[in-house]
């Protein structure tokens, strides 16, 4: 919220009337004891005029001094070794808000000048107490004096005194430094000064405006990130070991920029190139498997057979119809029953059918690999005796020889592979052996695998030993196109910076 300049302190006068500076312990009388009224008039007017111009010559040195200063925390020594040497203080401080800094920093306001000017041996918590109370001065946003003479604003004071009290402090002054816009900028704090209360609180308040505009001056004249890196390669090249260090730098930069493959790496895993399913061809319960997931087979091989005792039983019950059937046709033949006899003769005709099925069903009963290959899935061992129901899968057979790579290339390096880039792939379980391929197709929707949300590229590899497995995982690394070494080693965290800040 803006504030309002604060107006000076109120401050009572000595005890004739003069406002000039003076020394604790320094007698009053020999101003104006023996003196008439219009002596000790003239002589408060000459005392006023004369600490007008000590005042005035003092802000008229420091911005003297301020215009010889270009950096931010020079210029704040400055003002807090004139307040101190000036007020005979033994401590004078300067306080700035930082351009990015508001309300919900811990520490808007940060100490960048201070008399004396080596602070390395305060302890962490008289750092922290001083902080606090020079925030607590700024959202005051007014003059601070103590001790308070103001008793019902004491609870206002709080940081102030435990800072007071911690550093055994007699007397303390500040003042807010407040822009055109009513922001509190800076602060200004003197501790223990040794001359009149008037002498300090007129000064300051004279003090306040140049230092605000000059450190605001500075503020924004200050460099940025490229022109400071400039200067520091322009200072090194003045030194002994400069031109080292700025051809290094060319040598660094020259090589940053020279141009690589960029290889991106994914995880990957096996995946058969075609599958094939191997069913019941009939109804019948399982009698026996001979293979289980891992083995490999050949074209022709038996896996499994079909109990054929339910067929045995229907072969024998038909065959006992069908020699029925054809004694019922010839006793009709001699009977002269030929309308019956022709009904005989198709009943013999529909069973000779139904064994003729039977039959094609009993060749059946043998399951066989239709394929050289390994068995993917389908462990039966322990469904001996199941029902089986014509077209129920049994097993599943992967041709070997040949495998389908599945890249999961990360969404952040999906613009960087495309279809005909090489990649080259190392297994886990066969960590001697690199196998080399080609992206030849990149699937167009993100897929969530291993919590990761990710893209599936294909490549086929081949394998003449026949020692890939489907589900085998390892590491792919895909050859993209060319890119600077700097891009090449930095891009990743300047993009996860740029996700972070939001750009």
């Amino acid at each position: 919220m803006p504030v309002k300049p604060p107006n000076p302190p109120h401050i009572s006068q000595s005890p004739a009337g003069d406002p000039r500076p003076l020394r604790h312990g320094d007698s009053l009388s020999k101003h104006h004891d023996g003196n008439s009224p219009g002596d000790v008039d003239d002589a408060n007017r000459v005392s006023r005029m004369d600490h007008r111009l000590r005042v005035l010559s003092v802000a008229i040195e420091l911005q003297l001094q301020l215009d010889s200063r270009s950096s931010l925390k020079d210029a704040a020594d400055e003002v807090a070794k004139q307040l101190g040497e000036t007020l005979a203080a033994s401590q004078a401080f300067v306080a700035w808000r930082p351009p990015g800094a508001d309300k919900h920093t811990t520490y808007p306001m940060q100490v960048v000048g201070h008399r004396p000017a080596s602070d390395s041996s305060r302890p962490s918590d008289s750092l922290r107490l001083l902080n606090a109370a020079i925030d607590e001065i700024a959202v005051r946003g007014d003059w601070t004096l103590w001790p308070i003479t103001d008793q019902t604003n004491r609870h206002s004071l709080m940081a102030v005194e435990q800072f007071a009290n911690e550093a055994d402090i007699d007397r303390l002054t500040a003042v807010c430094l407040i822009d055109d816009d009513g922001d509190v900028r800076g602060v200004l704090l003197v501790v223990d000064d040794d001359v009149e209360p008037t002498m300090t609180a007129q000064l300051m308040d004279v003090l306040r405006f140049p230092v605000l505009s000059k450190l605001q001056s500075i503020e924004r004249s200050a460099p940025g990130l490229f022109e400071r890196v400039g200067r520091r390669i322009a200072e090194l090249g003045n030194g002994i070991r400069g031109p080292i260090a700025l051809y290094a730098s060319i040598v660094i930069a020259g090589i940053m920029c020279f141009p690589v493959h960029y290889h991106v790496r994914c995880d990957c895993e096996l995946q058969p190139i075609s599958r094939r399913y191997v069913a019941s061809p009939i109804d019948g319960p399982l009698e026996k498997t001979y293979v289980r997931p891992g083995d490999r087979v050949n074209q022709g091989n038996l896996v499994a057979r079909i109990d054929a005792r339910e067929i045995e039983y229907k072969l024998a019950g038909l065959r006992a119809e069908l020699s029925g059937a054809k004694q019922q046709r010839n006793r009709h033949v001699v009977q002269h029953d030929f309308a019956a006899s022709k009904i005989a003769e198709l009943e013999s005709d529909r069973l000779k059918l139904e064994m003729e099925l039977l039959e094609y069903h009993r060749g059946a009963l043998e399951i066989r690999s239709p394929i050289d290959g390994v068995i993917v899935s389908g462990d039966h061992h322990e469904s001996v005796g199941a029902p089986l129901q014509q077209g129920d899968a049994l097993f599943e057979i992967a041709p070997l020889g040949e495998m389908m790579v599945e890249v999961a290339v990360d969404e952040r390096e999906f613009p960087y592979v495309d279809s005909g880039m090489p990649v080259q792939v190392t297994l886990l379980a066969l960590p001697g052996q690199a196998v080399k391929g080609e992206i030849e197709r990149v699937h167009p929707q993100a897929e969530l695998k291993n919590h990761q949300n990710v893209f599936i590229a294909e490549s086929k590899i081949e394998d003449p030993e026949n020692v890939m497995r489907p589900g085998m995982r390892g590491h792919a690394w895909v050859k993209s196109d060319r890119h600077p070494l700097g891009w090449v080693l930095f891009h990743r965290l300047y993009a996860s910076l740029r996700t972070m800040v939001g750009w």
